[in-house]
């Protein structure tokens, strides 16, 4: 049992940190969103963006917050940076893939047709 205490004592001040953190980033959360979602009914914007921003601005601002706590606890968080960052490189080259067969040699083909000189 001395172990243990011994083991938790030094990140008892971090997990609690952290713990106060997402509650107070939850609640933030919360009225972040609800003060776009009046800001965006005053200037009249369309209803079906409020359905994609509001939405993306929460999971967004969530991610941060669930980053932050990570942080705060003490794991690294270079790899989730890696990972968050490369989905748009991903994104971009699934889409690729459909392209690269037109891709030869240095040449790019139209329409699966050789460009001349190529």
């Amino acid at each position: 049992m001395n172990n243990l205490i011994a083991v938790v004592l030094p990140y008892l001040g971090r997990i609690l940190l952290a713990i106060a953190i997402w509650l107070v980033g939850k609640k933030l959360i919360g009225f972040i969103v609800q003060l776009t979602e009046r800001r965006m009914d005053k200037v009249r914007v369309d209803q079906s963006l409020h359905t994609f921003l509001l939405p993306l601005v929460r999971i967004t601002l969530q991610i941060l917050l669930i980053l932050t706590v990570a942080a705060t606890v003490g794991i690294e968080i270079t790899t989730f940076a890696a990972v968050i960052g490369g989905q748009p490189v991903s994104r971009w080259a699934w889409r690729f893939k459909a392209v690269w067969p037109t891709l030869r040699g240095g040449r790019f083909d139209f329409d699966l047709k050789t460009v001349p000189g190529g």
